[in-house]
Order: C-alpha cells, then sequence, then structure tokens
C-alpha cells in the first residue's frame, strides 16, 4: 500500500512541472522535488564547485589530477563534466590532466546540477633535455700578459635544458676567467681554465700559456769600437740591446777574420796572430742590427809560431822578440844596447833534421854547400840533436835555402838576406871556399861581404834589413834574447847604466847578469842554476844533446846558453862573432855577456846556429 502511495505522489510531482512550462528542468521545480522515502525528505541542490588549483604546470607527456569540489559538500547531485580548450595541448579525463604538447590551455569542470564551472590554466613545457657533455672552442692559447682571450663553451646536446656552466683557473696569479669565459692573461706562466656544466658535472680545460709582453729590439751597441789584444790574449766585448727591456736579448758574433781573431758565442775575443785587424760584428736575433769592434792583435814577448819545411813536415818554432829594447850588455853589465826592430828567434837551436831537409832540397835546386853538417858531434846522436860542424858561409846560405824551400812549397814571397849583388837579383847560394881557401873573400857580395837587403848601407846593415826570409842573429839581437827575463827579478841588473834605470825599469822588462847563464837563477859558478838551463863540459855532458832538454829561459828559448856555439852575423874585421857556449867548454863560455870571434871558414862539432827572422 506505502508504495503505491508513492507512485501516485511521484506522477502528482511530473504533472505540477508540466503545467507550470519549465521545459529545461531546471528553475523552481527543483524545489519541488521530493524524496518519498520512508517519512519523505527534501532534495539538496549544487551551489558552485571549485579546483584544487587555479593554474598548474606540466612537462610534455607528464600528468596532473585536478579535484572538482561540489559545494555543499552534501549537494544531492554529485555528477559533473570535464573539457579542455585546446586537446592539442592537453586532454583531461575525470580531472586527470594529460600534457600533450608545449602550450597553454584551460581545464573546465561544470557540475550536471546548476551548471557551475571552475577553470585551471595548465601550461605545458617540453620535456627537459640532460647535458652529455661541453666542449670549449680551443684545447690551449697563448695570451700575452695584461691581454684577455674569450672562450667559449659548447654544451652537447645544443638543445638541452640546462645551459648553465661555471668557469674556474687553477692558478690565477697567472689567469683569471670570468663568469662569462673571458680569460684574461696576469702574468707570464701557464694556467688551467676549466668550465663545468651545473647539469651532470661535465668538464672542458684550456691550456693557457701567458708570455710576456714582446718589446722590441731597436738598437745594439758595443762597449769599444776598437781594441788592441795581444796574441794568445783575450778580451771580453760586451753588448748592450736597445731597449734594455727588450724580449729577445739574444745575439750572434762574428769575426772577419779567424786566422787574426776568433770570437766566441758570448763575445769573448782571442788574438791569434798579428800584423793585420779583424772585424767583430755582433748581431741582434730581433730586428738583425749590428755593431762592430775593430780589433787589432800583437804579438807580446814570446809569442810563437810554427814554420814546416819538407815533404815529411819538418817543424820548428819562433818566438816574437819586442823592438825598441834597451838591454844591459858585456859580461859586466857596463854597456847597453838597443835593438830597434821586432824579430823572430829560432825555440831551439837547428836541429840536424831540419838543416838536412833544407840542405837536400837545396842542393837539388842549384845550391851548395862546403859542409854537408853532422848530427850533433858525430858519434851516434839522432837527428833532433843540433846541426854541427858548419861555417858561417854555410849557415848564411843555409838561410837563403830555407827561405826560398818556404816560398816554393808554401806560396810565401819572403826576401833572402844575402846577395851576391846590390841589386838584390842573386842569392847566395854557394858556400864553397873557391879560390879563397882558409881566408876571408874582401870582395863586395862575395860570401864573406854579403850584400843586405836593406834602407842603406848594403853590407852588413842588418839593423836596416827589409829581408823577411830567414837569416842569422846580430851579435844585439842574440844578447837581448838571451838576457831577457820579463817581469822575473831573480837574478837580474839593477842600477843605472848610461841613463837607463834597469833597477826599476818602465816597461817592467829585467835582464839576467852577464855572468850567468841564460835563464839561470845565479851566476856560471853555481852549477845547480847553471846545470838546469845549459849542457856544458862542467855538468858531465861530453857531446851534444836532444835540443829542449834543459830548461827555457823568459822568452821560451831553449839551449840559447850550451849545447852548441850558434853564429851570429856581425863581423870584426875578418872574423865573425858566434855566441852561447857549447857542451865542449866549461860554464864560463856559457855567460850572455860572452862572445868570440871565429873566421867565417871555421867549423867544429861544438858550433851550429839559430835561425832569425825580422818581424817589422
Amino acid at each position: 500500500m506505502k508504495h503505491l502511495v508513492k507512485i501516485i505522489a511521484l506522477t502528482l510531482i511530473f504533472a505540477a512541472i508540466a503545467l507550470t512550462g519549465c521545459e529545461d528542468g531546471k528553475g523552481d521545480n527543483k524545489s519541488m522535488l521530493l524524496l518519498l522515502s520512508g517519512g519523505g525528505a527534501t532534495a539538496v541542490s549544487v551551489t558552485g564547485v571549485s579546483l584544487n588549483k587555479p593554474g598548474t604546470s606540466i612537462l610534455v607527456g607528464n600528468n596532473d589530477q585536478l579535484v572538482a569540489a561540489i559545494e555543499p559538500a552534501n549537494a544531492t547531485n554529485q555528477n559533473m563534466t570535464w573539457w579542455t580548450s585546446d586537446e592539442n595541448i592537453a586532454t583531461v579525463s575525470s580531472g586527470l590532466v594529460t600534457a600533450v604538447a608545449a602550450g597553454s590551455a584551460d581545464i573546465t569542470v561544470e557540475t550536471e546540477d546548476g551548471g557551475f564551472v571552475a577553470t585551471c590554466t595548465v601550461t605545458i613545457s617540453p620535456a627537459p633535455v640532460p647535458v652529455t657533455g661541453v666542449s670549449l672552442n680551443k684545447p690551449s692559447t697563448s695570451i700575452l700578459a695584461g691581454s684577455t682571450e674569450q672562450l667559449t663553451a659548447t654544451i652537447a646536446p645544443a638543445n638541452a635544458t640546462n645551459q648553465n656552466v661555471t668557469w674556474s683557473s687553477n692558478n690565477e696569479p697567472v689567469a683569471t676567467v670570468s663568469s662569462g669565459g673571458l680569460v684574461t692573461a696576469v702574468s707570464p706562466g701557464s694556467a688551467t681554465v676549466s668550465v663545468t656544466t651545473e647539469d651532470g658535472g661535465f668538464t672542458a680545460d684550456c691550456e693557457v700559456t701567458v708570455s710576456p709582453v714582446v718589446i722590441p729590439v731597436t738598437g745594439v751597441s758595443l762597449n769599444k769600437s776598437t781594441t788592441t789584444i795581444d796574441v794568445g790574449s783575450t778580451e771580453q766585448l760586451i753588448a748592450t740591446i736597445t731597449p734594455a727591456n727588450a724580449t729577445n736579448q739574444s745575439v750572434t758574433w762574428s769575426s772577419s777574420d779567424t786566422s787574426i781573431a776568433t770570437v766566441s758565442s758570448s763575445g769573448l775575443v782571442t788574438a791569434k796572430s798579428a800584423g793585420k785587424s779583424a772585424i767583430i760584428t755582433v748581431t741582434t736575433v730581433d730586428g738583425s742590427f749590428t755593431d762592430v769592434c775593430t780589433v787589432t792583435t800583437q804579438w807580446v814577448a814570446g809569442n810563437k809560431i810554427t814554420f814546416t819545411v819538407g815533404v815529411h813536415g819538418v817543424s820548428f818554432k819562433m818566438a816574437y822578440v819586442p823592438g825598441g829594447k834597451t838591454f844591459p850588455k858585456k859580461q859586466n853589465d857596463v854597456e847597453t844596447a838597443t835593438v830597434a826592430n821586432a824579430y823572430w828567434i829560432g825555440e831551439t837551436e837547428v836541429t840536424y833534421e831540419l838543416w838536412s831537409t833544407v840542405y837536400t832540397w837545396a842542393t837539388s835546386n842549384g845550391y851548395t854547400f862546403a859542409n854537408p853538417g853532422k848530427m850533433g858531434d858525430g858519434t851516434g846522436d839522432t837527428n833532433q840533436h843540433p846541426v854541427t860542424s858548419i861555417n858561417w858561409r854555410d849557415t848564411m846560405v843555409w838561410c837563403n835555402a830555407a827561405t826560398e824551400w818556404y816560398n816554393a812549397n808554401k806560396g810565401t814571397s819572403y826576401s833572402c838576406a844575402y846577395y851576391t849583388d846590390g841589386g838584390y837579383t842573386t842569392p847566395h847560394r854557394d858556400s864553397r871556399d873557391g879560390d879563397y881557401g882558409d881566408t876571408v873573400n874582401p870582395n863586395d857580395g862575395g860570401f864573406d861581404k854579403p850584400y843586405i837587403k836593406a834602407t842603406t848601407n848594403h853590407n852588413f846593415d842588418m839593423a836596416n834589413c827589409t829581408a823577411k826570409g830567414f837569416r842569422l842573429l846580430t851579435f844585439n839581437e842574440w844578447e837581448l834574447a838571451a838576457r831577457y827575463r820579463g817581469s822575473d827579478q831573480t837574478n837580474v841588473v839593477t842600477g843605472t847604466i848610461n841613463g837607463t834605470d834597469f833597477s826599476n825599469p818602465a816597461d817592467g822588462i829585467y835582464w839576467t847578469k852577464g855572468n850567468s847563464a841564460s835563464g839561470a837563477t845565479a851566476d856560471y859558478n853555481d852549477t845547480t842554476a847553471t846545470g838546469l838551463v845549459a849542457w856544458y863540459w862542467d855538468n858531465g855532458a861530453s857531446s851534444t844533446h836532444t835540443v829542449k832538454g834543459k830548461t827555457a829561459n823568459a822568452l821560451g828559448l831553449y839551449d840559447i846558453s850550451g849545447n852548441v856555439l850558434e853564429w851570429c852575423f856581425d863581423p870584426n874585421a875578418t872574423r865573425r862573432t858566434i855566441r852561447g857556449g857549447d857542451w865542449f867548454h866549461n860554464a864560463g863560455s856559457l855567460t850572455v855577456g860572452n862572445y868570440e870571434y871565429w873566421f867565417p871558414y871555421q867549423e867544429a862539432t861544438w858550433a851550429g846556429l839559430r835561425v832569425a827572422m825580422s818581424a817589422e
């Protein structure tokens, strides 16, 4: 029965609705709804709707659940519908929003009861692209101090979402880097500049080398434009580059004639030989700027040069003796003499090897000798003993032969010293006695009175000799060389003689006393001092000896006292001077002030020669 009542009631309600004309089912008719349940209840109407967020952001491919709340919460009709303003951007189902593509769309919910709506604006962002690496536009770079350089970082892939990076330098005193990758060179050195991605921590490095600012060279100068250096000595030249702070301070050095002077890579000049000059040039590596110094070299006492003769290369040395020197003379040192011109003197007496080498060539080239010479005293000695058994004429002719050998084989143009004519066309090439035998030939141009190639006086004018070939020593040349002691003040002449102060010499050169052997530290009576420098009868020498067997004097001359007598050129009426003492006589004959006169045709096993050359 109750069920029937409910049916009747509903029928009446629908009839009432029809009578009012409210076709859309809205409006006041709602209030007429009755719930016929049990004792009967009234329906609760919807008054509004809201969403849990007015807007949201979603990445493409992701979802976001929107929640709609109907008001009042106990509204009878909880039905609602959802839609999107752009399904290409976002779709919605029961409030679940799905991001389709980047962009913006409005998601709307509407209640069935009352048609209330709420909207959420959805912003769709692309899905993030992760960073996979980073690189720099250059792995290394060189920058001048004070300069800058922009480094560029490239993130991979190019469309990676997070493009943020940080920059750093491992040596900021050398190079710094800004947040934008601008490198600033601070000081010379090296540094590593790194870039690091915020996403993933990927890094890339650039090795930065900072160089000093290049300051170009504008010139160079030497501390001297000219200088004079003794042969065998050195002098340091100093090159100054301008400006002083030029970056490249490197220079090169060169000599125009290395036979005269050489120069090291640091500018140290060494004098090699004298008589000419050499141009030393310094050149900058940067700019090739140059400066020069003219180096004049000069011989000093004791400098030696080497000569070589013969096919087997027999060598001998000659020492330089400076000219213009005044020295004490005679055994008791009571006189003085001056040798005006410099000259060369044999380091040793002429050995038999040297003599025979020239002799062999000479006798095959128009020369004739009175005596062939002996090997020392002739008792089985070696060819390094001095030649003996030659007379004054032989020595003169041999000197001419040595000169002509050198010209023929070495390409020199030395003049012979001794001629048969005043026109200097025919050198003496024959020392035989001829018609004179053991007498002196008094004729001008004869072998006992040769013409000397000189400026004046022709005969015996060795003081003015202009010939540069080999010759005999003069009387005074021999004594100067024998007495020469250099700066050594042992056993020297003192006091003033003929106005010359030998105690305090202006040139610093001292002279051995006339009663002593050359180079000896005491007079000839001191057998120890004498025996150190000379071979003679009293020290057990019963024959000649190999040259250079005793101590040399200050000029580096050996056996100038002892071993054999040495022919000199100067005449004394019909005789010629011979000096130095020998193995066959006692110590008294060895003194530097002693001399003897022999006839030009005499020869002995204790007489030889020491060769000389003019140096000026």
